[in-house]
Formats: structure tokens, sequence, C-alpha cells
């Protein structure tokens, strides 16, 4: 969803295979309010996306990650940047035409929901609304998909070449210290820490930084399986000495009650 834009908003979803390659992709609008579209209450302003475009462009996904690398003293040399500037350039020219603005963002049914108002046994409900035209179809859209969010595909292949996750030191040993307690009691700063536990881990290839670990994609799932490990062995050893504290138990009662069984019987035989 688009925060920024105050009328309507798309929700672009993009799906992955097991291999992290693109499968699939929807799109759906959204108009966020819809009284914004007729009146402008005093003092809100009509406020769209283009005006933030148009006077200051975004901040440039590739540059960004070469900012971070470089503040946190991380080798990114060999990853490699494609610099659209020419496209924030153009962006910065472009001229939002508001000629039949509304007609071109009417709402639409969501494909779902028509096909299943189309069914409909009452003639008039399945007549509501019509088939969607070919060029609104989610097989046109996906198409286009590569053309239209260049940007953003590219932007997923640099986070994935590079390193997509990253954890400060602190959150880093909150979440995976219980890999390495023996790291945790040691008199060691939390840079050193995190590199214990990462090489008790076996992982390579990622980095350390002044205050952040960079994680390859995937790595940070291979953790949370290890961590999810440690717990469920702890958890096993917990059920463990719980089941053994109440056989034990049960076992002293037992034992009590034979002992007094047998005492009153040799002195009901005595």
């Amino acid at each position: 969803m688009a925060p920024q834009c105050s009328r309507f908003g798309k929700f672009v979803e993009i799906q992955f295979d097991k291999s992290g390659r693109i499968s699939g992709a929807a799109i759906r609008t959204y108009l966020l309010e819809r009284s914004r579209v007729c009146q402008i209450s005093d003092p809100e302003r009509n406020y769209h996306c283009f005006y933030l475009l148009c006077s200051a462009p975004p901040e440039h996904v590739f540059k960004m990650e070469q900012e971070e690398y470089t503040k946190e003293e991380i080798n990114w040399s060999y990853i490699e940047f494609v610099d659209n500037q020419d496209v924030l350039d153009l962006i910065e020219k472009v001229t939002y035409q508001a000629d039949l603005f509304l007609d071109k963002n009417k709402d639409y049914v969501v494909a779902e929901h028509q096909d299943l108002l189309t069914e409909s046994k009452c003639p008039f409900v399945a007549g509501l609304f019509p088939p969607l035209p070919d060029e609104s179809s989610k097989s046109s859209k996906f198409s286009s998909i590569g053309s239209r969010f260049k940007g953003v595909l590219e932007a997923i292949r640099i986070s994935c070449a590079g390193y997509p996750t990253r954890r400060t030191f602190y959150e880093f040993l909150l979440r995976f210290g219980i890999l390495a307690p023996e790291a945790l009691e040691g008199n060691y700063d939390d840079k050193v820490t995190c590199q214990m536990i990462l090489d008790k881990m076996g992982l390579k290839g990622y980095q350390i930084g002044k205050t952040k670990v960079f994680l390859r994609a995937g790595q940070m799932a291979e953790l949370d399986a290890r961590r999810a490990e440690v717990l469920k062995n702890a958890a096993k050893k917990i059920q463990r000495q719980i089941r053994t504290y109440i056989a034990r138990k049960e076992f002293i009662w037992l034992r009590k009650l034979a002992i007094q069984l047998q005492s009153c019987w040799r002195g009901i035989g005595n």
C-alpha cells in the first residue's frame, strides 16, 4: 500500500518459488479516501505522490545500499549496481495530467468477486459488473510487470546479491545468543560475541560491520532453524525433568503406602 498517497494505492505482491526466482505477481488497486476525490475539508489539501516525486526524488535504493555498506565499512565492491539516475531525472520532469482523472480511477471489482457475481442465477446480479477488458486481466498485468516495475525487481536482485538481512549487534545477540551461551558468559564485546556465534554455526560469506551483522540471503532462515532446534531440545529436556519428578513423587507415595500396608499385615499376623 502507498501510505504517501491520500486517494488510492496499489498493493503489489511478488511471489517466489523455492529457488528464490519470481514465479508470479498480483496487483490490487485500493481507493483510500473517496471523500477527497470530490471535496476537501479545510485545512486539508489534496496530496498526491507525484507532488513528492517532483519536488524531491525518493532515496535511490542502489545508492542507499552503497551508503549503508560504506557507513558500516562493509566490502561491497563485488556487487554490481546499475545506476538508474536517468529514471529519477525523468520522474522529476513528469507532468501529471488531471484530465479524466475520475474516469481513470473508478473503483473496479476484484476478479474473484466478479466471477462469483457473474455466476449468480439472478440475471440482475449477474449483469451488474461486465467482464474486465483483456488489458486489465491478471495475465496482461503480469506480462507488463517487467517493464513497469523493473526498478523494483532490480532492487530485489541487488538486495539478494548483497546482504538483505541486517541486524544490530543487540538485536542479533538477543535472538541468537542461545546458540552459543558460552560466548555470552565470556567477557567479550558485542561484535566479538556475534563473530563467535556465527563461527560456531559455520556460516560463510556474512560480514560484520561497525554496528550491525550483515547476512547473505537464506542465512537468517538457517539461524532461525538452528534456534528453533535449540529451543525444541530445551523444551524436551524440561519435559523429561518434569516427568521424572512426577514419576518419582508417585513412586515414593506408592512405596510409603506399601510399607504401611505391610506393617498392618504383619501386625495382624502376629
